[in-house]
């Protein structure tokens, strides 16, 4: 008996999708998983689309203290009246420490970690976690009495919870910290903008 040899292209095999074709299955599998990313990365809750999408972004639009309305979400807080606030996203606490105050609600100055990214009024970044090449910015919030430290800042927020601040001249040279923003010296010339997440809270 002859043994027949079966073609390349039997059925047994099914048909060998073209290198085309493997394209548009990968383009189709990339335009869906950014769609999802993008869906997943929504914000709900904020009235408007913040200045910066994210902390990493490099630039965001140009701003204006001025420009910051309340209708926008923003508050001001302090004596200048200067610092403004708002809440882009709102912190559920950490459910497995049991922590759900902010840190002022401590009598002690708790640890934090946070990312942030701070913005001059042209929209350019000039300082943040990215720029000190860190995954996160880790401190005792309230010792140094720094501008973050500032009414509307790190110290009335939930972890989890991400918020803008943006604060004037007047602002930084009535500071008790010296004008100090995440361990850098600021000047008093321009009106900054920080965008910052509240990772985590440890009392002790």
């Amino acid at each position: 008996a002859t043994t027949r040899a079966v073609p390349p292209t039997s059925r047994r095999w099914g048909k060998v999708p073209s290198c085309r074709s493997l394209d548009r299955v990968s383009l189709t599998r990339r335009t869906l998983l950014g769609g999802l990313l993008g869906t997943v990365g929504t914000e709900f809750g904020a009235t408007t689309p913040p200045p910066a999408a994210r902390a990493e972004e490099a630039t965001i639009p140009a701003w204006d203290l001025d420009g910051l309305a309340p209708s926008d979400g923003w508050r001001s807080s302090g004596p200048s009246g200067d610092f403004k606030y708002r809440v882009l996203r709102r912190g559920e606490g950490d459910s497995a420490a049991g922590i759900f105050d902010p840190p002022e609600a401590f009598k002690t100055f708790p640890f934090v970690a946070v990312t942030f990214a701070v913005y001059n009024e042209q929209g350019q970044r000039i300082h943040g976690t990215d720029e000190l090449g860190k995954a996160e910015w880790a401190y005792q919030v309230g010792i140094r009495q720094a501008l973050e430290d500032e009414v509307g800042g790190v110290n009335q927020m939930i972890v989890g919870e991400r918020r803008q601040f943006a604060f004037g001249p007047d602002t930084v040279i009535e500071n008790v910290g010296g004008g100090k923003l995440f361990g850098k010296k600021v000047g008093a010339q321009t009106p900054l903008l920080v965008d910052v997440t509240l990772l985590s809270l440890r009392p002790y």
